[in-house]
């Protein structure tokens, strides 16, 4: 009897047919056009592409890390920094090399800073060395005879 009260057509053409007419109905052909009218011109405007941007490397930072302070700190202190404090460079969007990149530790988690993309691979090698020692320090140290 409860069964009935939720799902009011047992038959699925009946309820296929009515899922589609409630669903399309809203979707007429001019407000489709309309809307794809809006996000163009939208689209045109250099805030609405900064905030998109933003919103955009946040989101990649909030999946890949973690950080001790709110996410728009870091994203302000992404956007200010313009030198590498390892190597001194200048970094800048055109040059592949020179990239800003922000630095984490794939262990736990935690940023560390805003590098330059070639600093950060440097990073990244030396912490997977230390992996990989801590791992065959372990087996060695925890061999069973």
């Amino acid at each position: 009897m409860f069964f009935r009260a939720i799902m009011p057509y047992k038959d699925p053409e009946k309820r296929k047919e009515c899922g589609k007419k409630s669903y399309h109905k809203c979707k007429t052909e001019e407000r489709l056009k309309k809307a794809r009218e809006d996000l163009m011109e939208k689209r045109k405007d250099p805030e609405y592409n900064k905030l998109c941007q933003k919103r955009s490397r946040m989101n990649k930072w909030k999946k890949n890390m973690r950080y001790w302070e709110t996410w728009e700190e870091l994203d302000e202190l992404y956007t200010d920094t313009e030198i590498c404090p390892l190597c001194n460079c200048v970094l800048s969007q055109e040059n592949d090399r020179y990239q800003k990149s922000v630095d984490h530790d794939h262990f736990s988690k935690y940023v560390r800073d805003i590098i330059c993309k070639n600093c950060n691979n440097r990073r990244g090698r030396v912490d997977r060395n230390k992996m990989f020692l801590h791992l065959e320090f372990y087996r060695t140290t925890n061999k069973i005879n």
